[in-house]
């Protein structure tokens, strides 16, 4: 059963231009965390301008961000690299001495811009957003340095080999979209993000999948078993995955089959439908910890649900979703009590069993 799916955002989750999350794609991330599989954002953006774009469900979700840079979930830094003073200062020199440029400094806590045209400082301040400070001197940033990136509207790809072959012994030189060029240091990428993930939350790559659809995007898509492309996605990315699909949601995770049992309650918290005779068995769904929370389910409840579709690592079947609990929808059966919650209420007054008129069978009441 998957863990974990991590996307790439810009060319991937948002396409075509788009700024903002559909409501569809909030919903599907508030699926996969019923179900049990935490999704992460990798991006080469900013954490607080991550944190913005999925408001929502800003606090279920990991982030990757400064393309590798930093890892944080629950607002905890997991991992973070940052450059040596000397070496970022000459590529930053490198980047001012270009007229063409525009240098972007990021810290842990806010971006760095020394704008050499307007339309570029209000791009940063009105469209990226985020936590964005205009200095008059890049070189007095005082904060750690996680990455620099260079700007240029009409486009850098071109101009890839050149900065690799000026800082790729020493740093991570990767596209970030047409317009954008990041260094990182050496030791970061989005692979090294879904690395520190794995570590922390104790999973193989077997149980994680991955969607990207730029150079930026190889090394997670290295990481994890299941690695899709979208169909926009640069050749070079989708020769390398070891899957390859326009498009995915949860739907194409259902077999089709649909279970139907009585549920156990196991003392680890995840459960199993028994298909047989309430004994364990081969054919037995698995249920997640999460599903059992989130629909207040109980040993003995009567489960009616889709079955997600089965890898070759898995035992078990596992339950994609539930359609019905005890013969209602899971919205009214999650309104239940709890049996041990209810207040008893104990006989006040006697029942005269006694009959004068006649024989009176004895009943057992």
């Amino acid at each position: 059963m998957l863990k974990l799916i991590a996307s790439d955002i810009d060319g991937t989750l948002l396409q075509n231009g788009k700024r903002e999350l559909s409501l569809q794609a909030v919903e599907q991330i508030k699926q996969l965390k019923e179900m049990g599989i935490l999704f992460a954002a990798a991006s080469g953006r900013q954490y607080a301008v991550l944190r913005n774009l999925f408001e929502p469900v800003k606090d279920d979700i990991a982030y990757i961000c400064e393309n590798g840079a930093m890892v944080v979930y629950k607002g905890k830094i997991l991992h973070k690299d940052v450059f040596e003073r000397a070496l970022a200062e000459e590529m930053a020199h490198s980047i001012l001495n270009r007229e063409d440029m525009e240098i972007i400094v990021s810290g842990e806590k806010s971006y760095y811009i020394q704008p050499k045209r307007k339309a570029f400082a209000d791009y940063m301040l009105q469209t990226v957003k985020g936590k964005v400070a205009v200095v008059d001197d890049i070189f007095k940033v005082k904060e750690d340095i996680l990455k620099i990136s260079m700007y240029r509207e009409s486009g850098l790809e071109e101009m890839l080999p050149y900065w690799k072959k000026l800082f790729g012994s020493q740093a991570t030189v990767v596209t970030s979209g047409h317009a954008w060029l990041d260094m990182m240091p050496m030791s970061a990428d989005k692979g090294k993000g879904i690395r520190v993930l794995q570590k922390h939350f104790l999973i193989s790559a077997d149980v994680c999948a991955a969607f990207g659809d730029n150079l930026n995007d190889l090394e997670m898509l290295h990481e994890v078993t299941y690695s899709f492309a979208v169909s926009n996605a640069k050749e070079e990315v989708k020769e390398s995955f070891k899957e390859k699909k326009e498009e995915t949601d949860v739907e194409q995770l259902d077999s089709g089959k649909v279970a139907n049992g009585i549920l156990e309650v196991l003392p680890d918290g995840f459960g199993f439908i028994r298909c047989e005779n309430y004994l364990p068995g081969e054919n037995d769904i698995y249920v997640s910890p999460s599903q059992i929370r989130r629909f207040n389910l109980k040993t003995g409840d009567i489960l009616t649900g889709n079955i997600r579709v089965k890898t070759q690592s898995e035992k078990f079947s596992a339950l994609l979703y539930v359609t019905t609990i005890n013969g209602l929808r899971p919205a009214e059966a999650m309104k239940r009590h709890n049996f041990e919650d209810l207040t008893p209420i104990f006989p006040n007054r006697r029942i005269a069993l006694e009959n004068e008129q006649s024989t009176t069978a004895m009943r057992i009441m």
